[in-house]
């Protein structure tokens, strides 16, 4: 028993996950960031503070740009955590999170090289220069977030 919590302490966390349906969400335990359901579609986390916005977001993803919703945070230790440990392609980030800046959460995206898009109400000069990104205004449609999703997600000219 003490190896499994010593293992848990170290490498397991429990993050808000949508359910298949995309209406309500429930607690996966992720082990290492892996899950236990791997599969072979592009892999987003949403940071986004408005449920009903989060359940749309979750929505677009999965049924209009093909993606599986790895996890979604509603506040800023939430988005910490899930951008330290889950496995994703993309991340889809509202910088106001709960009145906190998501500065914290979009450090750890870029200490990892997990790409992300600003689906926010800010606008982009109140944005510093540092977490500048593909930038889409609520509200948004799904080809202009696909769009952006694609060029957070294209390489770097080194």
């Amino acid at each position: 028993m003490k190896q499994y919590e010593k293992f848990h302490d170290e490498f397991a966390s429990d993050v808000w996950s949508p359910r298949e349906n995309g209406s309500t969400f429930e607690f996966r335990r992720l082990i290492a960031g892996y899950p236990m359901n791997m599969t072979a579609s592009p892999r987003a986390i949403v940071f986004e503070d408005h449920a009903g916005l989060a359940s749309a977001l979750t929505d677009l993803l999965a049924e209009r740009l093909g993606y599986d919703v790895a996890a979604c945070a509603g506040c800023i230790e939430e988005a910490i955590r899930v951008a330290h440990v889950e496995r994703c392609d993309v991340a889809v980030v509202d910088l106001d999170l709960q009145g906190v800046m998501a500065y914290p959460a979009l450090d750890e995206l870029k200490r990892r090289g997990i790409p992300y898009v600003l689906a926010t109400g800010s606008m982009a000069v109140d944005i510093p220069g540092r977490y500048r990104a593909p930038l889409v205004c609520k509200p948004y449609s799904a080809h202009e977030l696909a769009d952006a999703i694609r060029q957070a997600s294209a390489p770097r000219a080194m």
